[in-house]
């Protein structure tokens, strides 16, 4: 399942954004608890202008992950908010381990 993630975001890197999709989707088939998968498939739905693909996606990132703070960046980027970070951005599993635990306030 990692090894699909590996994959889409080198076929991402190499502008193959849908078989990155692709592949996000099938780790996700095998383990719909990869939240770095929704994440990233979320990324390649934004960039192919299916925003409200891409905002289900990051969501059910946040579901599973709460405080994975990506993905909430991201997901304003496709809610036309102006977030924190830069334009969505895709991340290994190895770099969301070192993303700070963040906690949304109501």
């Amino acid at each position: 399942m990692q090894r699909r993630i590996s994959t889409g975001l080198c076929l991402y890197a190499d502008r193959k954004a849908a078989e990155a999709e692709r592949d996000f989707t099938r780790a996700i088939a095998l383990d719909p608890t990869l939240y770095d998968a929704y994440s990233n498939r979320g990324v390649v739905r934004d960039i192919n202008h299916e925003y409200a693909k891409a905002v289900s996606d990051f969501n059910e990132s946040l579901r599973i992950q709460p405080s994975f703070a990506i993905a909430y960046n991201d997901r304003d980027w496709s809610n036309g908010s102006k977030p924190i970070l830069s334009a969505p951005s895709m991340i290994s599993p190895a770099q969301s381990a070192k993303i700070p635990d963040i906690r949304m306030r109501m």
